[in-house]
C-alpha cells in the first residue's frame, strides 16, 4: 500500500486509502487505494450523491473482532482486481461521511476512539507497521482504517502534516482501548511521528510537548495575547497548551 502510494504521488492530487485493518501476517496493510484527479471542464456535472442515513444502532455483539473481520473481508473482495473508474462531485470524493448521517451510531452507546498518526517519511513504513501489529495482537477490531500521503511541512505552529504518510483508524470503545492508544502513542513517539490533536481525546501532555516542537514559540504568543489564560478548553487543559494553564 505504501509502495503504490508513493508511486501515485507524481501523477494524481488525491490519494486515499482505506486498510483492511483487520487483516494479519502476509496480508497485513492489504487494501484499496482510491486516486483522484480534477476533470476537464467539458466532462459536465457530476451525479448527485447517494445519501444512506444510519438510523439503526447495533448491539455490542456486532462489534465482535470475528464480525468485523467478516465486514472487511467483504469489502476487499467486492471490488474487482482490475480497479474501478468513477466520476464523483467534490463532496462524495472528499467527504464520504456526509452521506452517511449518524455513521457513529455504528460504534453503538459506547461511542469510539479515533487515533490518528503521521510519520516522516524514512520511519513511515517501520511505525505503519507498528501501529497495525499492535491493533491486531490486541485484537483492537476496526472497520475504519485509512492510509494517506502528507505533503508537509505546514505554516503553522502546531501544524500536523509532515512530509511522510498518515495513517488513522476509528477503534469502537471497549475495555482496554484506552492501553492500545497509550501504547501507539509510544510507537509514534519512537519514531518521529506526531498524533492529530483535533482528533485525539487520550494523548499525554508530555507526549504533545515532544511531537510539536514549535509549543514553546505558540505558548510564547498566548502568553501575550491571553496572559489571564481566559481562553482555554478541556483539551488545551489536558495538553497543558497555555502556559498560565493550572494543569501546567
Amino acid at each position: 500500500m505504501i509502495d503504490t502510494i508513493e508511486a501515485a504521488r507524481g501523477t494524481h492530487e488525491f490519494l486515499f486509502g482505506w486498510v483492511d485493518a483487520m487483516a494479519r501476517g502476509r496480508e497485513m496493510g492489504r487494501g484499496i487505494l482510491e486516486l483522484g484527479n480534477f476533470a476537464p471542464d467539458d466532462r459536465g456535472t457530476a451525479p448527485p450523491p447517494r445519501v444512506k442515513p444510519v438510523w439503526f444502532q447495533p448491539p455490542s455483539a456486532a462489534l465482535h473482532p470475528l464480525v468485523l473481520k467478516w465486514l472487511t473481508n467483504r469489502r476487499f473482495n467486492a471490488l474487482p482486481s482490475e480497479g474501478r473508474s468513477a466520476r464523483l462531485g467534490l463532496g462524495p470524493f472528499f467527504f464520504p461521511l456526509d452521506s452517511m448521517p449518524g455513521f457513529n451510531r455504528i460504534y453503538g452507546r459506547r461511542g469510539f476512539y479515533s487515533i490518528h498518526t503521521g510519520f516522516p517519511k524514512e520511519s513511515q513504513r517501520a511505525g505503519i507497521r507498528a501501529v497495525m501489529e499492535t491493533l491486531t495482537a490486541a485484537r483492537a477490531g476496526s472497520f475504519a482504517a485509512v492510509m494517506k500521503p502528507m505533503r508537509g511541512p505546514g505554516d503553522g505552529l502546531l501544524s500536523f502534516p509532515m512530509h511522510g504518510m498518515a495513517y488513522a483508524i476509528d477503534l469502537p470503545r471497549r475495555a482496554g482501548i484506552e492501553k492500545v492508544h497509550t501504547d501507539i502513542e509510544r510507537i509514534v513517539l519512537d519514531h518521529g511521528g506526531r498524533l492529530y490533536v483535533a482528533k485525539d481525546a487520550l494523548m499525554r501532555a508530555e507526549s504533545f510537548v515532544r511531537m510539536f516542537p514549535g509549543l514553546d514559540a505558540f505558548r510564547e504568543i498566548l502568553a501575550k495575547v491571553d496572559p489571564e489564560a481566559r481562553f482555554q478548553s478541556d483539551m488545551s487543559r489536558r495538553l497543558r497548551i497555555h502556559p498560565q494553564s493550572p494543569s501546567g
